[in-house]
């Protein structure tokens, strides 16, 4: 019996070992913008809570912003595009209506227009969707 719970014990021990030390890249939807990732925030100038992207993404209902209690669809107030996809950033789901085009940069957007949607009114606190294009 011992001998059994010692082997469950190293087995489990083994398979968690494993997996914690496998790298992985940049993991959407953990509220961190990270390089790869295309990211929208709850406040202008890249603040308030995130959600991060790898991927394209038809509707942002259901989603919330990382550390907030408030939905992600018709509340984002700026944007950065961290991918070297170009993204397109839409103010419907399913990438409809008027939009907002992020060149893949891989890096922070540094103007305005892309830091405040309030520099662009139609699009403060109404995007619902967003599409990379590599």
């Amino acid at each position: 019996m011992i001998r059994r719970l010692a082997a469950t014990v190293a087995a489990a021990f083994a398979l968690v070992a494993g997996v914690a030390g496998t790298s992985h890249a940049a993991e959407a939807l953990d509220g961190n913008c990270e390089s790869g990732e295309f990211c929208v925030y709850r406040y202008e100038y890249y603040a308030g809570g995130t959600t991060d992207f790898a991927a394209s993404r038809l509707s942002y209902k259901g989603l919330i912003f990382g550390g907030t209690l408030t939905t992600t669809d018709n509340h984002a107030s700026s944007s950065k595009n961290r991918s070297t996809a170009e993204v397109t950033l839409y103010a419907y789901a399913n990438y409809g209506g008027p939009f907002v085009v992020h060149s893949g940069v891989y890096a922070p957007c540094t103007s305005d227009l892309c830091a405040a949607y309030t520099q662009i009114p139609q699009f403060d606190n109404v995007a619902s969707s967003h599409e990379f294009t590599w």
